[in-house]
């Protein structure tokens, strides 16, 4: 766990929401290609991402950056 203080859950569901927000645009949005709508959200997951990472502290990220090696390592095995 990353143990978020009260400010940071805060900010961290304030991301989650802008980012969603940005996803649901671009699914809804039907002048938009395929190849179009999948670049938009993943540069809003991307954002997203980068956003929840910079309000991290330094302990904070190394944590997430734990937690996200062994996800990685789960999902594509050994």
């Amino acid at each position: 766990m990353l143990h978020l203080d009260g400010p940071q859950r805060a900010q961290a569901r304030q991301i989650h929401a802008k980012a969603m927000a940005a996803i649901w645009a671009a699914r809804a949005d039907g002048s938009l290609t395929r190849d179009q709508r999948v670049a938009q959200i993943k540069m809003a997951v991307e954002a997203g991402r980068g956003e929840f990472r910079n309000m991290l502290s330094a302990d904070q990220r190394a944590k997430l950056d734990q937690i996200e090696s062994r996800r990685e390592r789960r999902l594509l095995g050994p």
